[in-house]
């Protein structure tokens, strides 16, 4: 399942202090819960696939160390699972709308498993449905942060003028799939990952990409666009699956980290790699990795990852 990362979590200071078995052990649960951010645990396998010592009895306190009480970053639930507190708001924004089939998922999920909604935060809105009450998907508590808002028509507004502001000094007219509504909400979502990472895009860039989108259809482009919103990649690549436009040259990334990986994918190998490529193409090795060694490279890849930010 495709998701944001925090690429801003490598300078946060809480994390910065885990021990590595906890930093991965993070990463990890970030990456294995589910789509409303619960993950039941299981520390031991953990430990077992990628060679730690994490010790589940202390891993909670450990997340929430410097944390008050009732804004913790994971909490255990009634059922023993846990919950990651600002899962929702940061994959899904401040709107929840239940006639959303994922959203209307997450919202199952969190009844299910009886999640206290105050957990999360920032506060996130739900749209008002008038076939079942309030109390149905659980969105009533002493403090609530999830509620019911007449305002959030006015935020599909905002949302609106954002989409123009993305536009901004684009000629519409001249690339056919901004007349689709499913395009522009991922190019405008493309754009403000791009913001978020430090790497915001000229008209001149925007122009660029749309030019290289054109080149596929548009079921493709918009799966493009997703994919590097997911990943945090500042460029723009073919999907592995499209049939369409012209077969990879030989400095394909994949071919590249078969000629260089294709033996060795130990910590100083990967590094070296690393080393040759740009930042936003790192993730595409790390999933590389994963396909071909699912149970040993993982943590030889963060670890190099690691030694490279620092060394800046």
């Amino acid at each position: 399942m495709k998701r944001f990362h925090d690429t801003e979590i490598w300078e946060e200071d809480w994390f910065i202090a885990l021990d590595r078995d906890y930093r991965d052990l993070w990463i990890y649960i970030k990456d294995k819960c589910d789509h409303a951010g619960i993950w039941r645990p299981n520390v031991a396998m953990f430990n077992k696939l990628y060679g730690c010592e994490a010790d589940i009895s202390q891993a909670l306190e450990i997340f929430n160390r410097d944390r008050e009480k009732g804004k913790e970053r994971v909490i255990a639930l009634p059922n023993g699972k846990w919950f990651l507190c600002q899962f929702i708001p940061f994959q899904y924004g401040q709107v929840l709308n239940p006639k959303n089939r994922v959203h209307a998922s997450i919202l199952a999920l969190l009844k299910t498993n009886d999640v206290n909604l105050t957990s999360i935060r920032p506060q996130v809105e739900v749209y008002e449905t008038s076939n079942r009450p309030q109390d149905d998907l659980n969105l009533t508590s002493n403090r609530p942060q999830l509620e019911v808002n007449d305002r959030v028509k006015d935020k599909d507004k905002d949302k609106d003028k954002d989409k123009d502001k993305y536009l901004k000094g684009i000629v519409k007219g001249e690339w056919k799939f901004l007349q689709d509504e499913r395009f522009v909400q991922a190019f405008a979502a493309y754009l403000d990952m791009r913001q978020k990472i430090r790497k915001p895009a000229t008209d001149r860039a925007k122009e660029l990409v749309l030019k290289k989108l054109h080149t596929a259809s548009q079921e493709e482009a918009i799966s493009m666009l997703e994919e590097s919103t997911a990943n945090s990649w500042q460029g723009i690549f073919p999907l592995r699956s499209a049939k369409s436009g012209p077969k990879q040259p030989e400095t394909d990334i994949h071919r590249f980290l078969t000629e260089k990986l294709g033996r060795l994918a130990s910590k100083g190998a990967i590094k070296a790699v690393l080393k040759e490529l740009p930042r936003e193409s790192w993730g595409r090795v790390n999933q590389w990795l994963r396909n071909r060694w699912p149970d040993s490279s993982g943590r030889n890849f963060v670890e190099a990852e690691r030694e490279l930010i620092a060394e800046g």
